[in-house]
């Protein structure tokens, strides 16, 4: 089901007309639905509306001519549009939203997987979860069967990426149903407790498969932080680099991988020791203050050694001195006993 509401405001010099939605075609319309009418009743802007709200501004796929139409419609300063188009699969319940509130304003692009509660969607998330084909061809009936080849081929991509999850799934079941349940479960739950220190090998591309559970580095708001995710999906740009979809919806590069929950090691408690560590009170109180008094024990060992030197010195200057006496006197004796053996001889 597709809703929608516009006013466009085109100057044309003499005149400056307001074009509404026609009441005939104004909607809600359904999935599949025939626009006919005469010119300038909104059939154009109606489908560029539908095309604007679905990024097709940035779309790569879309004619260079009718990107350039609704590229007009929103930039042009001839032209004022304001608008709001809700897109609604009546199946999944999934939903698309996008609102223009002043001719000034940006256009907000929101989604929605149960048509409830929408979040902004960036264009790149949008190719992923979407896929917009937009044509106007000079010869509509031939352009049909191009439209399905190339639904066709989109239908097998799906349908290979399925059968790939389908695979995936089988194995992974085949695996819990045959093997020693307590290592298995223990291989694909992995509950990381906060104040545990996990230690993380870095696996090469090759061997990161969809469904593995990874730790990337995460740099949201400029904020650099270590995140973990599912792997959705996997490209492969060259031998050494790839492109994975996490749970989240986030695009991670192979650069910004750090490895595999699977190959990881965890010591439980452990990282709590080394945040404390790590933190300014822990490293003055755990490494500073130990260093600081061990450093002081030093000082006070260098200066009771110089104290016991200088007793020492003290202590042997009278032994000295007193050697120094006995010896004056042995040698005053020896000069008197010469004397009386010279008097003796004369």
């Amino acid at each position: 089901m597709i809703d929608y509401d516009y006013r466009l405001t085109i100057d044309m010099g003499t005149k400056k007309p307001t074009y509404v939605p026609d009441d005939e075609y104004k909607g809600p319309l359904k999935n599949i639905f025939r626009i006919e009418g005469p010119n300038m009743s909104g059939k154009s802007t109606l489908m560029n509306l539908i095309a604007i709200s679905a990024f097709g501004l940035k779309n790569k796929s879309v004619n260079k001519v009718l990107q350039k139409h609704l590229d007009d419609m929103v930039h042009d300063k001839s032209t004022e549009l304001t608008f709001c188009v809700n897109i609604v699969d009546p199946v999944s319940g999934r939903a698309i939203r996008a609102t223009r509130n002043s001719p000034d304003a940006d256009i907000l692009i929101e989604d929605s997987d149960d048509g409830k509660n929408f979040s902004p969607i960036s264009d790149d998330s949008f190719s992923r979860k979407y896929n917009l084909i937009y044509d106007i061809p000079d010869n509509p009936i031939d352009r049909l069967a191009d439209i399905s080849h190339e639904i066709s081929v989109i239908h097998q991509n799906c349908s290979s990426k399925l059968n790939s999850f389908q695979s995936t799934v089988d194995h992974l079941i085949y695996d819990i149903s045959n093997g020693p349940d307590e290592e298995l479960l223990k291989q694909y739950d992995y509950n990381f407790q906060k104040g545990d220190l996990v230690i993380v090998n870095k696996d090469a591309n090759k061997d990161i498969k969809v469904g593995d559970k990874i730790f990337f580095y995460d740099n949201y708001k400029q904020t650099v932080s270590v995140n973990l995710g599912t792997v959705l999906e996997k490209e492969t740009i060259t031998k050494e680099e790839s492109t994975f979809v996490v749970d989240g919806d986030h695009a991670v590069s192979s650069e910004y991988v750090i490895g595999t929950a699977r190959t990881s090691k965890t010591y439980s408690k452990l990282g709590t020791i080394l945040g404390i560590l790590e933190s300014r009170f822990g490293f003055l109180f755990m490494i500073i203050f130990p260093i600081l008094i061990l450093f002081i024990y030093e000082i006070y060992v260098v200066i009771k050694e110089l104290k016991e030197s200088k007793y020492d010195d003290e202590d042997e200057e009278p032994k000295k001195k007193s050697k120094k006496d006995k010896k004056e006197v042995v040698e005053q004796k020896e000069e008197i006993k010469e004397i009386k053996e010279e008097k003796d001889e004369e």
